[in-house]
């Protein structure tokens, strides 16, 4: 937070504070992690009041709270029981889960739930400024290697929340490749990723880039409007090889300018 991310901001004009406890790694403790489950758990109950969930489940048995060491055996940040599991382990009170595909789409709806409310659990609402969690990976299915399950958001690299909170994913190996392989390793390294994240909590929106539109065989963009970047610049709001930082547009928009009367500066050779 000291570094990379600081001295990005402070091109906007920011003034930007680093509280004491950011200027270094935090580690998250067993009782933290554990009331942030429970406080997340507890926001999405009852379960069965989710728009598309099939069914009520027992959450307690379904997210877990009281594995061994920081978390869970697993590398995930959330560790979601398996439907054998959960059957074996759900109160008498609730119907076995199932089938299969119907499970994995509970799963998804409740996951996506959940993770917005663990992150509210450390911004407190977004009232503390930026917050940003980093862990091997979003949830242990996928650490576990769980055949079949949906991994959407369970595997990204990052995603930020309406909470001006932003998770991180992923170790050395995706930050650092021999090779960059797009879909599979990152074009950047970790504190810009989190540059990136973090830029979404700031209204940042994705630059058109990607490998295929750079290649000529994809289509014009990818999510983000055309005017929203220098489109002669890579910006780390993209997805390719670059410098690291925000382009002009970013930097301006971050400054405060309205930057909607730029003239467009569509994509161009």
């Amino acid at each position: 937070m000291s570094g990379v991310l600081r001295d990005e901001w402070r091109k906007a004009w920011l003034e930007v504070t680093v509280e004491n406890a950011a200027t270094a790694p935090q580690p998250l403790g067993a009782a933290d992690w554990q009331s942030a489950i429970r406080y997340a758990r507890s926001r999405i109950t009852p379960i069965s009041g989710i728009a598309g969930v099939s069914m009520g489940y027992d959450e307690t048995a379904l997210i877990r709270d009281s594995e061994a060491g920081v978390n869970n055996p697993s590398a995930g940040l959330f560790n979601f029981a398996t439907m054998p599991s959960y059957n074996a382990t759900k109160g008498a009170a609730f119907a076995n889960a199932g089938p299969i595909a119907t499970f994995w789409s509970d799963i998804n709806l409740i996951f996506t739930r959940f993770k917005y409310f663990f992150m509210e659990y450390f911004t407190h609402n977004a009232i503390s400024g930026l917050t940003l969690i980093q862990a091997p990976c979003y949830i242990s299915y996928f650490a576990d290697n769980v055949p079949g399950f949906p991994s959407g958001l369970m595997n990204a690299s990052g995603e930020v929340t309406p909470q001006r909170g932003s998770f991180l994913f992923f170790g050395h190996g995706f930050y650092h490749p021999a090779s960059w392989i797009p879909g599979q390793t990152s074009p950047y390294d970790q504190d810009r990723n989190a540059l990136h994240e973090l830029g979404h909590a700031l209204f940042g929106m994705h630059q058109w880039t990607n490998v295929n539109e750079v290649t000529g065989a994809g289509a014009f963009r990818t999510g983000g409007y055309v005017d929203e970047h220098d489109h002669h610049d890579l910006c780390i709001m993209g997805y390719m090889p670059c410098s690291g930082g925000y382009c002009g547009r970013c930097v301006a928009s971050q400054a405060g300018w309205d930057t909607r009367p730029m003239p467009p500066n569509g994509p161009g050779p």
